[in-house]
């Protein structure tokens, strides 16, 4: 076996992991929950849990890369057609379903397990990201802060819960959820946008353009998020408190560095998608390193040699390219290229790895139902 993220003195605690959440959401118990459990009658007991997730996943990467293709420009900011707007608010919903679906095929089919949300939770950690350029671009942000922000702000939410859960051993979900709400607003702000027209977020009330009142909306859900976060970690681990603020410094890295290429140089703020790939992509490597520490209730390394390196070299050739009159050392086009693929490798390393680890020692297989629970369901229809 290659490379283990996990210890191999805290393997055993996967065996021992047990899923503890609580979910307040209005839409979720009275509406999406319903839907799954209606859905649910018809996915075959063979269909592993994962292959669902990772379905769901589908349902936002294709299209968001229909998109790109229809509007193939670097500007993150589009008159997008409404029915291509309905297709991204429509497969939106379909995802949401998928990743209600997944939780309960697993518990259906005695197939619930460490890895389940692992996975579970890295595939969402993609969507954050990858749903946040579409929408930035359907909104009309354009390269710039703003569109990051959009993006940034979802990140944040995530990876703020996701310490949440490591610390208190709860996922905690209020009435009013980034994961629930926040996420079928997504769908809504589409339909709305099909409805009215890309250009409804050009024009201004109360003399802001409409885009930036919708990112402050943003912003205030995502500062309700926080304080409640913070209150609840504070009630229940109090001393843990410097430790959670602490093991966000190298999500603040990351971001520090985003924002640094984007705001001082023209190249990377052109091709400012290629910018936020690199964040997302180190962004979802680091939830699923936190979800890895929480489900073997093992200490978190936040800092990975790999992405530093990496993230470092995006860092030193855009600062050189502002202070030397002859430019950057290397062309900045080529440099982020170069960074995005050495991200892509890094985080398809941890996840090749982290799923054949967890395989390995919880003695199941990624994308099957476990065997001796088929035979069980098999006798259950006789």
């Amino acid at each position: 076996m290659g490379f283990k993220y996990l210890f191999e003195q805290y393997e055993q605690k996967l065996l021992q992991y047990k899923y503890s959440g609580v979910d307040h959401s209005l839409l979720y118990n009275y509406i999406m929950s319903p839907i799954a459990n209606v859905c649910l009658n018809y996915v075959p007991e063979s269909l592993a849990p994962n292959v669902i997730t990772l379905l769901g996943l589908l349902f936002v990467l294709i299209p968001h890369f229909i998109l790109w293709a229809v509007y193939p420009i670097w500007e993150l900011s589009a008159d997008v057609h409404p029915a291509m707007l309905l297709f991204l608010g429509i497969t939106h919903i379909i995802y949401m379903n998928f990743d209600n679906l997944d939780g309960k095929q697993a518990r259906k089919t005695g197939n619930s397990s460490p890895l389940g949300l692992l996975f579970d939770h890295g595939c969402d950690s993609l969507i954050v990201f990858i749903q946040g350029i579409s929408l930035a671009t359907c909104l009309k942000f354009g390269n710039n802060l703003g569109a990051f922000f959009v993006i940034y702000l979802g990140a944040f939410t995530f990876f703020t819960t996701t310490i949440e859960e490591y610390y208190t051993h709860i996922m905690y979900l209020p009435p009013i959820n980034g994961a629930a709400e926040g996420c079928f607003g997504i769908s809504v702000i589409y339909f709305i946008t099909a409805g009215l027209g890309s250009s409804f977020w050009d024009q201004e009330s109360f003399g802001i353009v409409n885009r930036y009142i919708l990112l402050g909306g943003f912003c205030l859900a995502g500062l309700a998020n926080l304080i409640g976060i913070i209150q609840r970690i504070y009630v229940q681990k109090p001393e843990q408190m410097i430790n959670a603020c602490r093991n966000m410094l190298f999500f603040l890295f990351i971001t520090f560095v985003s924002i640094y290429a984007i705001i001082v140089s023209e190249t990377n703020k052109y091709y400012m998608r290629l910018v936020i790939y690199i964040f997302g992509f180190n962004f979802a490597k680091l939830v699923s390193i936190l979800q890895i520490s929480h489900v073997s209730d093992s200490p978190f390394i936040q800092f990975r040699r790999s992405n530093f390196i990496i993230l470092s070299i995006l860092f030193v050739n855009t600062f050189i390219s502002q202070i030397s009159d002859s430019g950057a050392i290397l062309d900045e086009e080529l440099v982020l290229w170069a960074v995005l693929i050495a991200t892509l490798v890094a985080y398809g390393h941890l996840v090749v790895s982290a799923i054949n680890q967890f395989c390995e020692v919880l003695k199941i297989r990624a994308f099957r139902v476990k065997q001796r629970d088929m035979v069980s369901l098999q006798e259950d229809t006789l």
